[in-house]
């Protein structure tokens, strides 16, 4: 197993454990040549860690009716199934403001997308910059999707992330931008 399928894992028990509806939700994996496929018709690189991410679990199943807060995998986002993530990576290209070296991997059903970086030329690492429709700055918060799962998972294990008391998926945000900063040093964002 990898660091960040034992991650996904473990959230997966710690939504299962708070009872969240997003467990249910969540679509079976694809095969990599399921992923694969997608990705080529766009000529975008298949990276480990979105492979990995995509064969655990094809995002959220968003067409349930359900709401935002039950497809929450985390506080305000939830995971958009590969063919969403195409879909709105299509739409996307086509505004000013975004770029095209960005593949949207969770949304928050209002316009803003935790993204990872594709590499360009020779460059391995995926950065995950966090688009956000109403400002300029989108801001790298983590240097891959296993940082920012394990950052995640983290924020759970604390109690930074938590169910409050009618129901809704909340979170410390002033006690989350000390866990992120710490966990992810090299960030400027989280230490700014």
């Amino acid at each position: 197993m990898t660091v960040l399928l034992d991650c996904l894992l473990a959230l997966e028990q710690t939504l299962a454990r708070l009872d969240r509806r997003v467990i249910a939700l969540l679509q079976s994996g694809l095969a990599r040549t399921e992923i694969e496929a997608g990705l080529s018709l766009r000529r975008l690189p298949l990276i480990p860690d979105h492979t990995t991410m995509y064969e655990w679990r094809n995002g959220t199943d968003a067409t349930t009716g359900a709401v935002l807060g039950d497809l929450s995998l985390v506080p305000g986002f939830y995971l958009l199934s590969l063919d969403d993530a195409l879909t709105n990576y299509d739409a996307l290209t086509k505004s000013d403001r975004w770029d095209t070296a960005w593949l949207p991997i969770l949304a928050n059903g209002g316009g803003d997308f935790l993204a990872l970086q594709l590499p360009s030329g020779d460059a391995i690492g995926c950065d995950v910059c966090h688009f956000r429709i109403e400002y300029d700055e989108h801001p790298v918060e983590y240097r891959s999707i296993s940082d920012m799962f394990a950052t995640f998972l983290t924020a759970y294990d604390q109690g930074i992330f938590f169910v409050d008391d009618d129901g809704h998926l909340e979170m410390d945000d002033a006690a989350y931008s000390v866990l992120a900063a710490a966990m992810n040093p090299e960030i400027s964002w989280w230490s700014g």
